[in-house]
């Protein structure tokens, strides 16, 4: 019973690695910190990276 709940929590985990493009380590940390994997948008950042490289490449022109 423990190996399934514990096999399906990590496979939230996973999903919402994916979904939200983090980093092992961040994964790990909101673990640790007891997060809910269903609400790590908040630490998700790809939309300002996009945003920085968008600016370097109008930069270049």
């Amino acid at each position: 019973m423990i190996m399934a709940v514990t096999k399906a929590i990590l496979e939230k985990w996973m999903v919402e690695q994916k979904r939200h493009r983090l980093f092992d380590k961040q994964v790990q940390m909101a673990r640790e910190l007891g997060l809910n994997p269903g609400k790590l948008g908040k630490i998700d950042n790809h939309k300002q990276d996009h945003e920085k490289k968008s600016q370097k490449a109008t930069r270049k022109r």
